[in-house]
């Protein structure tokens, strides 16, 4: 799956190939088989994701947290003041860290340009504002939920999880 268009789109009118929607909705509904069937997967289990976000109490950085550690994941909040954003040598050097320290970022309510340099610079996947209701897995879960037959009978919301785990998985592979 090509994780860049889904974690990348800045908003849901971008476009996503429906190759990409296949596959996370595919990554979603065996998310949501396994747990059902009381056995829930945690493929990122022993990984450690970066929450990059000025707060880790906005909606959109819960959202993804709670993603993260369904799937196992260790989450730690890193606060976008702590990276040296005017020193673009201290900037590599400090976001190259994380990118030892961290399997994966997970960027909310950053200013416009700042989750790609991490990316470029940690040298791991980022994920930026993936939670954001503006985002297309918002605006995919919520066409998931008013299609009649949907694979996944179930709220907007429910959908909105189970696509942000896939999201992770898909990110991360």
């Amino acid at each position: 799956m090509n994780t860049t268009l889904l974690h990348h789109a800045k908003n849901a009118a971008d476009a996503v190939s429906m190759g990409d929607v296949v596959a996370l909705l595919g990554t979603a509904m065996e998310l949501r088989r396994a747990a059902l069937a009381g056995s829930p997967q945690r493929p990122l289990r022993g990984k450690n994701i970066a929450l990059l976000a000025p707060s880790e109490s906005q909606p959109a950085a819960i959202a993804m947290a709670d993603a993260a550690r369904a799937l196992g994941a260790t989450v730690v909040h890193v606060h976008p003041e702590s990276l040296p954003v005017g020193d673009a040598a201290a900037f590599n050097e400090t976001v190259g860290l994380l990118g030892r320290l961290y399997d994966a970022v997970m960027a909310e309510g950053l200013p416009p340009g700042l989750a790609r340099r991490v990316e470029v610079a940690a040298d791991r996947p980022v994920l930026d504002h993936v939670a954001d209701s503006a985002r297309p897995l918002h605006a995919l879960a919520g066409a998931i939920g008013h299609l009649e037959g949907a694979p996944m009978p179930m709220s907007p919301v429910e959908h909105h999880g189970w696509l942000l785990q896939a999201a992770l998985v898909n990110a991360m592979a």
